[in-house]
């Protein structure tokens, strides 16, 4: 499967995304910082410390497709954990809406990514699958239900990732027909939805979970 690496100026020379990205991203968190400096921004300031890390690692997925989306995954995976650990203050009542909005964030830079490549059997999944996601948070925003998360789950993320390794490892498993598409997607489909309904529905804590059998006897307590 080909893909195109998007350059930073578009064919007339003007701004591309990832431009618009790489300059709106420090706007936006100095913003953050100014504005909670005048009190007009509520964020603790280990919340803000977390939002801005959350915005910046990301970034990477705009060079390095795989490693920026698995330090996107990470970063994401042990934010509550690294709010504790800095001791500034927490998130606050409306974690759940903050962390929706900085996943669409970086899952909006891997649709970018995924734009660029020209098999339809790769892209058109990927697009329709982020666009399903998009409604689920949007539905979740307006109506504050979790269950809309399980039936919005994430696929678009686990799709992404499988289509980068096979695009540069397995070429032969790049989706290229039905078979390559179905069964690939329903493999990653059935450990979502396991772990959407953990997370969303049974509102489990994997965080608590890590902070006592990995940090804890590694002798990190928070």
């Amino acid at each position: 499967m080909t893909a195109r690496r998007p350059s930073l100026l578009g064919p007339g020379g003007g701004l591309r995304f990832e431009s618009l990205v790489l300059l709106a991203v420090p706007l936006f968190i100095a913003a953050l910082f100014i504005g909670k400096g005048a009190g007009a921004v509520t964020f603790s300031t280990g919340a803000l410390c977390i939002i801005a890390l959350r915005l910046v690692a990301p970034l990477l997925i705009l060079r390095w497709w795989l490693v920026g989306g698995l330090v996107a995954m990470f970063v994401d995976a042990i934010d509550v954990i690294l709010i504790e650990i800095i001791g500034l203050g927490g998130f606050g009542e409306h974690y759940a809406e903050l962390d929706k909005a900085l996943d669409t964030y970086y899952l909006s830079l891997e649709l970018f990514v995924a734009f660029g490549w020209q098999n339809p059997w790769a892209r058109i999944p990927t697009v329709a699958l982020f666009a399903y996601r998009t409604v689920g948070v949007v539905l979740f925003e307006i109506i504050d239900a979790r269950i809309l998360l399980f039936i919005f789950p994430n696929m678009f993320e686990n799709w992404w990732v499988y289509c980068v390794v096979v695009m540069k490892w397995f070429p032969r498993a790049v989706p290229k027909d039905w078979k390559t598409l179905v069964i690939p997607m329903v493999a990653l489909l059935i450990p979502k939805m396991a772990q959407e309904y953990l997370l969303h529905y049974a509102e489990a804590e994997p965080w608590n979970w890590t902070k006592e059998n990995v940090l804890s006897p590694l002798g990190i307590e928070i």
